[in-house]
């Protein structure tokens, strides 16, 4: 689930996730899609220790930034980040 404020009030959206492709990972990571137009969207899960990486699933907003992102060919930037323990 996701929290946000617009305009003062609090918007919640919930993530849908889907196992994606085996991983190898030893720390847990969040990995963010950021788009050129300055919207940043978490796109993957990775559990240390896990066999898959959960993906979340496009919504409307990100599809937006994709379709813009490649008419003037910038293509998102990978954001990890990485969780410690």
């Amino acid at each position: 689930m996701v929290a946000s404020e617009s305009n003062g009030q609090l918007v919640m959206r919930v993530l849908q996730l889907r196992a994606l492709a085996k991983v190898d990972s030893e720390t847990d990571k969040a990995v963010f899609n950021k788009y050129g137009d300055g919207r940043i969207f978490l796109t993957q899960i990775i559990y240390s220790g896990s066999a898959v990486a959960n993906q979340t699933i496009k919504g409307k907003k990100e599809r937006e930034s994709v379709t813009t992102s490649l008419h003037s060919s910038n293509y998102p930037t990978k954001v990890i980040i990485v969780a410690t323990r």
